[in-house]
């Protein structure tokens, strides 16, 4: 890598962790609107996820209310632990008097309201619908993108007095409706495949607006303004719709252009004369609905917490995304195992990620550490890998000689790992709640160790102990149990 590279890769990873750290943000604000919520409740909750589950009953008053203030606010709860815990992996450099932290690896919650996860998952989809749709053919040869008509189909039912079919939250009603329409032979005609996502918003006067986004792959040998007014007949004859609303909307793809006036100009999407960036474009544009639960904020920036709690506790096991039609079996479009988000963070198989669907194992990352001082390929024993809070991470101005480059000012703000100890190794314990210092940590798998350690005075020494247990327990991890653990790196394949 030479010198122009190895400047544009080490920006390139300062922006993603900057990146991560202003949606952590985010995250810190939903977190704190939670706090404020659960006040009125008389519910105040520990800082720590285990101590909360100690206290559980006495949190939520078991003796006044019974399980009821639980049910209520559980998956708020839920929500407010699992968003709390992004934390980074870095490569410490210090150079004359000054430091630079670099992005390793990050790790946070998986649940669908974690402002990190959805800015991560709509790069991962993007990525994979981008390289599916490069070069994917239909079944006579025909590429995709330069035969079929991208469409943005959106699905609503009227609810007059905020109730559709007598229900106040009518998501499965919705969705059920949705699986009927694409069961008749006018709608398999007309769409070769598929996708949707379900949206909740909520009006002062109509109550919940439950709305499917449909990204479609339309048959040209129909126009499109003959497959809407199908469409609409379809989707009235499901929901029982006789009134003016029609409650579809049935348009091509588009991009937005900015004008030099100011005004915005839709150009949209044809097959054969689109570009794959434009393609795409239209397609995110139309997905987009997926990752930015906007939704869920009032018009003047602060959280609605009832809709909130309203979404969280009727959707709980939903399923508000999938596929259909020839996209149904695309094995590069199945997203299963990045739609866990039912649950907080937690190590366990219902959460792992596998390392080759998303391509974001370890392996490797600290071969390709680059040196921001010096921008050389560093060596190990040039930086110290450390953990800590994005947002106790500090940035430098865009226009700095070293844009966007994290730092800290003080070295207390970040946990620094013993010098032996590979990323891997740094992450495997931390995850399992191993408390890591430049000094000292427990190991908490073998009680003799940990009386051990404590006896041990010498820096060397601990790092002596803390490598023969290392390499025990990489020799018997069934004795252990201890398992890879999926790490989304910062320095894997996305698209920035």
């Amino acid at each position: 890598m030479n010198s122009t590279d190895a400047k544009s890769f080490v920006k390139k990873q300062s922006k993603f962790g900057f990146t991560v750290r202003n949606k952590s943000l985010n995250n810190l604000k939903l977190k704190q609107a939670i706090d404020d919520y659960l006040t009125q409740f008389d519910v105040e909750l520990p800082s720590d996820k285990a101590t909360f589950e100690k206290m559980r009953s006495s949190i939520f008053n078991y003796d006044a209310y019974g399980d009821a203030l639980e049910s209520k606010l559980n998956e708020i709860v839920k929500l407010r632990y699992a968003i709390q815990q992004t934390k980074g992996y870095y490569a410490l450099f210090e150079h004359k008097g000054q430091n630079s932290l670099q992005p390793l690896a990050f790790w946070y919650s998986k649940h669908r309201l974690c402002s990190v996860w959805n800015w991560r998952k709509s790069q991962i989809i993007r990525k994979r619908y981008r390289d599916y749709l490069e070069t994917a053919k239909d079944y006579d040869g025909r590429k995709l993108i330069e035969y079929y008509q991208p469409i943005h189909m959106v699905l609503t039912v009227p609810h007059s007095n905020g109730l559709f079919n007598g229900k106040r939250f009518y998501l499965k009603e919705i969705i059920e409706a949705f699986r009927e329409m694409r069961k008749y032979e006018a709608f398999k005609l007309s769409v070769f495949a598929g996708e949707y996502g379900v949206e909740v918003k909520k009006s002062q006067t109509h109550g919940f607006h439950i709305h499917i986004h449909c990204f479609l792959m339309q048959n040209p040998v129909f126009s499109v303004d003959y497959v809407r007014t199908k469409m609409e007949e379809l989707w009235r004859k499901v929901v029982g719709n006789t009134s003016s609303y029609s409650g579809i909307h049935y348009e091509t793809l588009y991009t937005h252009q900015k004008n030099e006036d100011g005004t915005v100009t839709k150009n949209y999407i044809s097959p054969q004369n689109s570009t794959i960036d434009e393609y795409l474009g239209g397609v995110m544009e139309c997905i987009k609905y997926h990752f930015k639960p906007d939704c869920l904020e009032k018009k003047d920036g602060s959280f609605d917490m009832e809709l909130i709690e309203e979404v969280l506790n009727n959707t709980k096991g939903q399923r508000l995304y999938s596929r259909f039609g020839k996209f149904y079996d695309v094995k590069e479009l199945n997203f299963n195992n990045i739609q866990k988000e039912e649950n907080d963070v937690m190590i366990d198989e219902s959460e792992i990620i596998e390392n080759e669907d998303l391509n974001t194992s370890v392996e490797g990352v600290e071969d390709r550490v680059i040196n921001p001082f010096t921008f050389e390929k560093a060596e190990r024993k040039q930086y110290r890998i450390c953990i800590g809070n994005p947002l106790n991470v500090k940035y430098r101005e865009k226009d700095s000689k070293r844009p966007l480059e994290a730092y800290v000012y003080n070295k207390k703000a970040i946990l620094i790992a013993p010098d032996e100890l590979s990323l891997k190794q740094v992450i495997r314990l931390d995850l399992m709640g191993l408390s890591i210092t430049e000094i000292s940590f427990r190991m908490m798998v073998d009680t003799k160790w940990q009386e051990g350690l404590k006896k041990a005075t010498n820096k060397n020494t601990i790092a002596k102990k803390a490598k023969q247990q290392l390499e025990e327990i990489e020799q018997f991890p069934e004795v252990y149990n201890f398992k890879d653990l999926p790490i989304d790196s910062s320095f894997n394949e996305v698209p920035f």
